[in-house]
Parts: structure tokens; C-alpha cells; sequence
């Protein structure tokens, strides 16, 4: 199983670069078509155990050039009990592999937007995507490995 070991963890948390993707079945179709797929997006996410859902900031599926397939009522300390509707996105998520090893690619995931820029990050990665991997927090090591 591979494992990446990321560094201690910042004081926002532990963080992990994903490259999020235009999901491959649209890639497809948009190269059949003549048509451009766009660069996946890099961005820089927070491990969030806390979040049931993987979220990414609104600009990431801007530079994908992608439409919502579904919104959601959400609930944020931000939203002080009160839901608000997101828009949600199918991408394919792509985790870091170690040299040499192979990535972790999450297949359609469906990822909800919100504005994350202001906190110095591009997104959370939740339980969703968690359920995928082995995570090991090491506080006291100060590292955190995903397996997958």
C-alpha cells in the first residue's frame, strides 16, 4: 500500500496538495469533440476530519471551466445554524504519490464549493475521500501519512 508522509503539520493543519481534474469521461468527450481539456488545478487542501464532504474554493472549478451537476444545503460555523445552498461539482481528485509509486485518484468525486482563499487554503479534504485512505496523525511526531 503506498504511503506518503507529509510534513509537520502548519498551524492551519495538516495539508496536502491535490490536483483537482476535469473528470475523465468529460476529458474524453471534450478530446473527441476537437475541443480543450483543461489543466488540472493544484491546490493546497486541509485534512479536515470534521467535514463530511470534500470542499474546494470556487475559483478551483472556475479555472476548470465546469458546471455545477447539484446544490446542497450546508451547515458551517460561519452559517450560525443557518443552511445555505452550495454548488457541487463531479471532479477527479488526484493525491500524491511517493516517487516512483502510484497516485490515489478518486474517480467523480463530488466536491461542494465555498470560499476558502481568506483562510490560506484551497479546500478541505472529508470523510468522503477519507473513507478511501488509511490516515495516521502523529501529533507528538508531527507528521501526518496517508496510505492508499
Amino acid at each position: 500500500m503506498p504511503s506518503i508522509t507529509l510534513p509537520a503539520p502548519t498551524a492551519t493543519g495538516p495539508l496536502v496538495s491535490v490536483f483537482v481534474a476535469v473528470r475523465k469521461d468529460e476529458a474524453d468527450q471534450l478530446k473527441a469533440a476537437g475541443l480543450p481539456v483543461p489543466d488540472p488545478v493544484v491546490g493546497r487542501f486541509l485534512i479536515d476530519t470534521g467535514a463530511s464532504h470534500t470542499n474546494m474554493d470556487d475559483e478551483i472549478a472556475a479555472k476548470l471551466k465546469i458546471k455545477p451537476v447539484d446544490f446542497v444545503s450546508v451547515h458551517t460555523p460561519s452559517t450560525n445554524g443557518v443552511p445555505v445552498q452550495v454548488p457541487v461539482y463531479a471532479v477527479d481528485l488526484i493525491m500524491p504519490g511517493r516517487p516512483g509509486k502510484p497516485m490515489h485518484i478518486v474517480r467523480s468525486a463530488f466536491v461542494s464549493c465555498s470560499h476558502f482563499k481568506s483562510q490560506g487554503i484551497d479546500g478541505l479534504i472529508g470523510r468522503d475521500v477519507l473513507s478511501e485512505i488509511v490516515l495516521i496523525y502523529d501529533g507528538p511526531g508531527q507528521t501526518c501519512t496517508l496510505s492508499y
